[in-house]
């Protein structure tokens, strides 16, 4: 980039005839870039001519700037066409061919400008700034001079007003050390401090014992330990009142023990909510009924009228009756004599072994159940798995319990005293939750239509 300055002497040639040569406009363009590191009085990234930015500030008029570059890295003038500039610009050569005397040169030229947007060699427009000339510059100095003058003048008059007061910042020095000094001797008091210097020892002696460290950050409670009474300055009385009173005297010197003596039978009768307590029974005050309860070996309940137990809750037994021993013939859970009578409201179920269930099946092309009773159990289907073959799903789930089924008529044939359609069933592949029912004739052959009452006896569901 350096090299010496070469001045052509054009004018001074005879008859003002030069040759023209590349070495010629080489040297033109070295001085040219000499001119363009003038530039560097402004420095780096100064906008040199136009550049304007528009009121939207998203713009920026054509104009020239100074910008150290990769390729002249002690700067150039370069070309800026104009645009936006919220992108930035970049760096754009174009290379220019010329034709001379029929003649093609590649590459004659290299055309360089700034472009707006992104391209290798980026730049933004927040880095640039406009250039200042010198009269602007001569202004400002002035204007640094006059602030300077009058910062002097303010100065000057503050040291001639503090002059004479270092003898008097001196005395006063001196009289507070000698306050911290007599602080520091107990001379004098020296008032609050949230802590001492030196922590204390706070000890307690005698009966009681017990110290703690005190330093005046915070309070201080000592944990004592004294010696434990061996008795009661005053002896106290120990009573019992009541039915079987009895008393003692204790001083703490031991342990006590109160007897009392078993209340007699004869003081546990009295009344309690409306009934009588006797030594083995409970009654009403009128004697109409009563419950006899004690060690005998029959305890009864007795009433004049009904006893009622109800109960309001959901999801609860009413009554559970269990006897303690389990041997069969031994012990009952409920014995009862007299007339009984069990009533089952609308929607309930009755729980009990015997007949579970009793219902009307009739058999053909399909199975149908006509009229059925009881809640031992619950029917879930019923089907024909085959010619004259109907298989019945329940909710049983125990194979304790018989099926009887018995034929069906709807009429009787008085002439021939025989049975129109005679029918024979049969019981066969019986499970805890299904049984099957078969309809022959008399020669064993399946019989596909026919009606059969069938009866189900057994053990029943535990729900």
């Amino acid at each position: 980039m350096y090299s010496q300055t070469i001045i052509g002497n054009f004018l001074t040639q005879d008859e003002q005839a030069f040759p023209h040569d590349c070495e010629l406009y080489e040297s033109l363009q070295k001085n040219l870039f000499r001119i363009a590191t003038l530039g560097n009085i402004a420095g780096d990234k100064a906008i040199l001519k136009g550049c304007e930015r528009s009121k939207n500030g998203n713009t920026r008029s054509e104009g020239l700037v100074f910008l150290r570059t990769n390729d002249y890295p002690h700067g150039e003038v370069l070309y800026w066409q104009g645009g936006n500039i919220l992108n930035g610009m970049h760096v754009e050569t174009l290379p220019v061919d010329m034709t001379v005397q029929g003649k093609l040169f590649e590459n004659a030229y290299t055309l360089r400008m700034l472009k707006p947007g992104r391209g290798t060699e980026h730049y933004d427009w927040n880095d640039f700034r406009e250039l200042r000339t010198l009269p602007d510059l001569g202004k400002q100095l002035d204007d640094f001079e006059i602030a300077m003058s009058k910062t002097i003048e303010i100065l000057t008059r503050k040291d001639q007003e503090l002059s004479g007061k270092d003898e008097e910042l001196e005395e006063e020095i001196s009289k507070t050390n000698a306050v911290i000094n007599q602080i520091k001797d107990g001379t004098v008091v020296a008032g609050n401090a949230s802590k001492l210097e030196t922590p204390r020892t706070i000890r307690l002696e005698g009966d009681l014992t017990g110290e703690g460290t005190f330093d005046g950050s915070a309070d201080l409670a000592i944990r004592t330990e004294g010696v434990r009474a061996a008795s009661l300055t005053t002896p106290r009385q120990v009573k019992i009142t009541g039915v079987t009173a009895t008393s003692a005297t204790f001083d703490g010197t031991k342990d006590i023990t109160l007897e009392v003596q078993e209340v007699p039978t004869h003081l546990l009768t009295g009344q309690l909510a409306g009934l009588t307590i006797g030594e083995d029974s409970l009654s009403n005050h009128d004697g109409k009924s009563s419950i006899s309860i004690g060690n005998q070996a029959r305890s009864t309940l007795a009433a004049n009228g009904t006893v009622t137990i109800r109960g309001n809750g959901n999801n609860l037994t009413c009554l559970q009756i269990e006897a303690g021993d389990t041997t069969p013939g031994k012990a009952w859970a409920l014995q009862s004599q007299g007339n009984h009578l069990f009533a089952q409201r609308e929607g309930e179920a009755w729980n009990a072994p015997g007949v579970l269930w009793a219902g009307l099946f009739t058999c053909g092309e399909e199975t149908a159940l006509i009229r059925y009773w009881g809640d031992g159990l619950q029917i879930y289907s019923h089907k024909i798995l085959a010619e004259g073959v109907i298989q019945v799903s329940h909710s049983l789930g125990h194979s304790e319990y018989t099926v009887v089924a018995t034929p069906y008529y709807t009429s009787y044939t008085t002439e021939t005293a025989d049975y129109p359609d005679q029918v024979h069933l049969r019981i066969t592949n019986q499970t805890p939750n299904t049984f099957c029912l078969r309809g022959v004739d008399t020669d064993y052959l399946s019989k596909a239509s026919y009606q059969a009452m069938v009866i189900i006896v057994g053990r029943n569901k535990w729900e």
